[in-house]
């Protein structure tokens, strides 16, 4: 065993309060590799791997997993510049996908 090793429960670290702002904990992808990534580094995981995850409707509740809130953000004052509102910075903010995929949709009628 690890002497470094820390137990930590991951359900409890998954809420955020103004006290513990931080909802990084360890995700398996669900995407068929089954690595573990942290959820801060999933998306870009999934952007590398798994290209057309997005697009995979019936994991919605994953989608919502790894959703960075904007309270998060301002709460571990995350510059906006670094965040999902900007739109240079958006890959791993999840409604600004939706959002761009819903204008697809729409766009070409489907």
């Amino acid at each position: 065993m690890c002497l470094h090793a820390y137990n930590f429960m991951i359900q409890p670290a998954l809420r955020m309060s103004k006290k513990k702002a931080c909802t990084n904990v360890p995700m398996l992808c669900i995407f068929g590799c089954s690595e573990v990534h942290w959820k801060y580094n999933i998306q870009r995981h999934l952007t590398a791997c798994h290209p057309c995850w997005e697009q995979a409707g019936e994991h919605r509740d994953f989608h919502a997993k790894i959703l960075i809130s904007r309270d998060e953000e301002t709460t571990l004052e995350i510059p906006d510049d670094q965040t999902g509102i900007s739109a240079s910075t958006a890959s791993y903010d999840l409604h600004h996908m939706h959002m761009q995929n819903l204008l697809t949709i729409q766009n070409h009628g489907l």
